[in-house]
This record gives structure tokens, C-alpha cells and sequence, in this order.
């Protein structure tokens, strides 16, 4: 009699020992899938991370505008968390942004975001003030990836704008 069998430290796509994937006799842990997934999203993650450093777009950026360069930074009181360009209801582009309150700092009223255009070569095409709501940015938000929104609209955005630059500021 021929037995197929696998040395112990093989094992087949689950990490389980013994038979092959598929096969009559095989009794799947429903333990073993669940945390086959979660490795599997957590390295999905990880490679998010390291192959996008400094990425913050959430989205990908409207056809035509992928070559935008988007960057933010941060105040004592505010970080700018996500950073993206989007098309509106109507079809205008759209600067969005998330921001969040820095743990030591007790009210972000006063803050802002100065949006920054600049071309290729470094010149500032444009600056904007812009100022996210709510303005006092809450503690502990209740949404998941709560804390505030800004806006701005770029109806009219110069084809040489090749880099975005969101600053948060405290006044």
C-alpha cells in the first residue's frame, strides 16, 4: 500500500499539514482562513505603505491631473491627514482634505490651510487661504476618520501646476 503523504514541515496553502487543498477528507479550520485573511490584509497593508511613502491620496486623482504632486504640512495644532483631488457633482476639480487636532493643542479656531500652486520649476502660481470645518476641531471625533474638511475649488488650474502644497497653519 502507497500512502502520498507530505513530510510534517510541508504544509498546503492554510499552513495545515496533511492533505492536499481540495481533497475529500480534508477538514478546513474555519480559525485557520480567518487568520490566513487577516496575514494576508495585513501584508496588503504593509505593502501599501512601503510602496506609497508619503502618498496621501486616498482616491486617484481625476484623469488629467495625475502628475499633481500633492504635499502637506503640519502646524503644532493641526495635521493634515488626507490630501486628495477629486471632481465635484458639477465636474470642477476640487482640492479635499481632512485634518486632524494634535494632541497637545487645546483649540484649533484660529488655524488655517494656505494652499500653495506651483509649476515645474518651483514658482508659486497661486495662493489660498482656506479653512476647514468645523473650525474647532473635536477631541475624540465620532467618525471613524473624523475631525475637519477643507475645500478648495480649482476650477480654472493652470496646466503647468505640477505641485500642491496644503500647510497647515496656527495664527
Amino acid at each position: 500500500m502507497h500512502h502520498n503523504h507530505r513530510p510534517a514541515h510541508e504544509s498546503d496553502d492554510l499552513g495545515l499539514p496533511g492533505l492536499p487543498p481540495n481533497s475529500p477528507g480534508r477538514k478546513t479550520s474555519f480559525g485557520a482562513i480567518i487568520s490566513h485573511g487577516r496575514t494576508a490584509a495585513l501584508l496588503l497593508l504593509f505593502a501599501v505603505l512601503v510602496v506609497t511613502p508619503g502618498c496621501m491620496l486616498p482616491f486617484r486623482s481625476p484623469a488629467g491631473f495625475e502628475h499633481i504632486e500633492l504635499e502637506s504640512v503640519d502646524s503644532e495644532k493641526v495635521q493634515v491627514k488626507l490630501l486628495w483631488l477629486k471632481k465635484s457633482a458639477d465636474g470642477f476639480l476640487q482640492l479635499v482634505g481632512k485634518v486632524g487636532r494634535e494632541r497637545k493643542a487645546e483649540d484649533t479656531a484660529s488655524s488655517y490651510i494656505e494652499v500653495k500652486l506651483f509649476d515645474r520649476n518651483g514658482t508659486m502660481l497661486l495662493r489660498r487661504i482656506v479653512h476647514f470645518e468645523p473650525r474647532s476641531i473635536p477631541r475624540r471625533p465620532r467618525a471613524p476618520h473624523g475631525g475637519s474638511v477643507f475645500r478648495l475649488g480649482l476650477e480654472e488650474l493652470d496646466p503647468s501646476v505640477a505641485k500642491i502644497q496644503a500647510t497647515a497653519r496656527d495664527s
